[in-house]
Parts: C-alpha cells; sequence; structure tokens
C-alpha cells in the first residue's frame, strides 16, 4: 500500500475494503502479540487452524487489494507504481495460492455431505436429549 497510496485516485469499494483490512490485521496483531502465551505451545488444530487462517486471509486481502488496482488501471491511472505493483502483487497471488492448495487437507468435500453430517448429528443430539428428558420424567 506504502508503494501505491500517493497515486491512487479511485475511491472503489475495493481501495475501502483493503484499507480497512489492513487495518483490522494492524488490531489483530496487536492483540495477539499482547493475549499470547509464547510458553504455551500450540495444539494441532491451533497449528492448522492459524494455517488455514493465513491462507484465507493473506488471499482475500490480496484479492482484493489487486482489484484496486485494477479498477485504477481501468480508470486510466497507468502510473508505473501501480503498474508495477500490480505485477508483482499478480505473481504473489499465483505463489500464495498455490501454497493454500498444496497445504489443504485433502479435497472438498460435497456440500450436500457436509449437510448430510451436520444434520444427522443434529438429530442424534435430539434424539439423545428426548430420550434423556423421557428418563428424567419417568423417574419423578
Amino acid at each position: 500500500m506504502q508503494a501505491v497510496v500517493g497515486d491512487l485516485t479511485v475511491h472503489s469499494p475495493f481501495r475501502r475494503s483493503t484499507e480497512g483490512t489492513l487495518e483490522i490485521f494492524r488490531k489483530l496483531g496487536e492483540l495477539e502479540e499482547s493475549s499470547h502465551d509464547p510458553n504455551r505451545p500450540a495444539t494441532v488444530a491451533e497449528e492448522f487452524g492459524n494455517r488455514q487462517m493465513l491462507h484465507l486471509l493473506r488471499l482475500r486481502l490480496l484479492g482484493a487489494f489487486l482489484r484496486m488496482l485494477d479498477a485504477e488501471l481501468a480508470a486510466g491511472n497507468l502510473a508505473s507504481a501501480i503498474r508495477e505493483q500490480r505485477r508483482l502483487l499478480a505473481e504473489r497471488f499465483d505463489l500464495w495460492y498455490s501454497q493454500a492448495e498444496s497445504d489443504s487437507p485433502g479435497p472438498p468435500i460435497e456440500i450436500r455431505r457436509l449437510v448430510a453430517v451436520q444434520l444427522g448429528a443434529a438429530l442424534i443430539a435430539a434424539a439423545h436429549t428426548a430420550a434423556a428428558n423421557r428418563r428424567a420424567a419417568d423417574r419423578r
């Protein structure tokens, strides 16, 4: 952002998103540094979740940033910093995308299967609760 901020002319939703996301990242970084116990090792779930969150957040931010730069170019803003950062960040996006893809725990699961598992879990929980309520009522 520092490389192009002086050349930006278009106040697009992508610019607002990029600027807002960068500010949120600054705040999250400060919060993480103040609340994290450096002596406690991360659990396997935390490590996995943090890696996946890293992929999600940086690709989302970089995607909005690229669209912001595309809006500048489409408006005729051909400043060298805009063009150079667009090229560099497109390469970075491709790299980060391939890293995220290779870090994937496996093939995507079809949404129908995911919903079926969630529904099944909810029905089992409801049946268990109903049975527990019947047993409690019988004891009274």
